[in-house]
């Protein structure tokens, strides 16, 4: 299950979803109508597309090249459809029904305190300012326990005197009415974070700051921030292709290996030769910042600059292109404009059409990552440590740049703050099954029949 039952969402989602593929993939009717009527109006052709981006604030510019929206802090977030993948909407869309009705739910908006003498109710906190976005990442780690306890703690079920005696007619005052620290009546946020009875129980777990916290277990982390820039891609670029004309000059047969790297979401990417030990590396400043992007921007800027050089060198050798990841290869050989990048695929397929045209015999191989599958070999009449060598070291040169892109970002900030957040609510979910637990062993104690009304 998920938000995609969620009717609005699943509507919405539906209109964003094809007026992104319209701006991805350039409709096939574009190339056989007149020229008076052969012009993309994203506006016209998916009318529904306008009023979900208004909804949210959202802009899309004419041509359908940038999503745009405003984050908190004013800053403009910009998705690109072919260059970014759909799931960044997604996760824009998710992000903000998931915050809207977080903030709607009766017991986080409405205080609902039972104001009798002796009742064993919650603590009196304010509802959540809304500044900071929800996840339930320690919900989700929760769920996969499998256990029956922590199931009910984590959806705010159990743990009460009505939850143990719902089956039951007990008379009023009956103990099991009563909490451990013989208050009247417990309910679950008493139980979790007021009993004194149960602090042993949420011993070394930070006390809630607000309803959402106290009775949904569920914190906060600030709004997803920005990817670090992106380095000088036509200087890379240039100097990739000055080190291939090298080799050119000298050479009939070049390897391009090619690689990319990610971590608290931060990317970057790797292009690598041989002969030679030349290897170079960089990384976009791009909202998506995910593996299998940095995979094809590593294989893009390898088949572009290898175009480049063949064209200025008037070269017409054979280029093998190493990879360590199948579903790049894939994606670009393949058939079909199925891939979630597009206008990457393009790029590249188009640098290779480019080679072919120069009379460059091409090839293509894939290298187990990591010296993972230590029996496999190369193909006939390529050196297994050779690929193995190359794919190695564009394999660390890429994670060396992720980790100086990432040291000291906003979002590397970020992912620690998502962490300790998580483990918060990890731990308030079991400190709730736990206490839960000694209620239950409470009420059995205090087991007795009960009172038979007269027919």
């Amino acid at each position: 299950m998920g938000w995609k039952l969620e009717p609005e969402f699943a509507s919405d989602l539906g209109a964003l979803r094809g007026l992104w593929r319209s701006c991805a993939v350039s409709p096939t009717w574009l190339d056989t109508a007149p020229l008076t009527q052969a012009r993309f109006d994203w506006k016209a052709m998916i009318p529904e597309a306008a009023p979900v981006l208004a909804k949210y604030g959202w802009s899309m510019d004419e041509r359908g090249l940038q999503l745009c929206r405003r984050d908190r802090a004013d800053a403009v977030r910009v998705l690109r459809p072919g260059v970014d993948s759909f799931f960044c909407v997604f996760s824009w869309l998710r992000q903000h029904f998931r915050q809207v009705r977080t903030l709607r739910t009766g017991r986080v908006k409405h205080k609902l305190h039972r104001r009798e003498e002796g009742l064993a109710t919650g603590l009196d906190l304010p509802p959540p300012d809304g500044g900071e976005d929800f996840h339930f990442g320690g919900h989700h780690r929760a769920l996969r326990a499998q256990l029956r306890g922590i199931d009910l703690s984590l959806i705010g079920a159990g743990g009460s005197c009505w939850y143990f005696n719902g089956h039951r007619r007990f008379p009023e005052g009956h103990e099991r009415w009563s909490c451990m620290c013989n208050l009247k009546y417990p309910s679950r946020p008493h139980l979790l974070w007021g009993c004194e009875c149960t602090e042993a129980c949420r011993a070394g777990l930070r006390l809630p700051v607000h309803r959402a916290e106290e009775r949904l277990l569920a914190t906060t982390t600030p709004e997803y921030p920005q990817a670090p820039l992106g380095v000088d891609h036509e200087e890379l670029f240039s100097d990739l292709v000055d080190a291939m004309v090298v080799q050119m000059r000298e050479r009939m047969v070049l390897y391009v290996g090619s690689d990319g790297s990610e971590a608290d979401e931060v990317g970057a990417f790797a292009v690598g030769l041989h002969p030679g030990d030349y290897v170079c590396s960089g990384g976009h400043g791009h909202e998506d910042q995910c593996a299998f992007k940095q995979e094809m921007l590593a294989f893009d800027l390898g088949a572009r600059a290898t175009a480049a050089a063949a064209e200025c060198s008037e070269w017409s050798g054979r280029a093998i292109f190493v990879l360590d990841c199948q579903s790049a290869l894939t994606a670009v050989l393949g058939n079909g404009d199925k891939s979630v990048y597009p206008v990457i695929v393009n790029s590249v397929r188009g640098a290779l059409a480019a080679l072919r045209r120069l009379g460059v015999q091409l090839s293509f191989v894939w290298v187990p990552s990591h010296g993972k599958r230590p029996l496999w070999e190369a193909p006939l009449g390529m050196c297994t440590e050779t690929l193995r060598m190359l794919n190695a070291r564009v394999d660390r040169e890429a994670a060396a740049c992720r980790q100086r892109r990432g040291q000291g970002s906003l979002r590397e900030a970020w992912c620690r703050r998502r962490e300790a957040a998580d483990q918060w609510e990890y731990s308030a979910i079991c400190a709730g099954s736990a206490a839960a637990a000694l209620l239950k062993q409470k009420v059995e104690r205090d087991a007795r029949p009960p009172t038979t009304t007269p027919s």
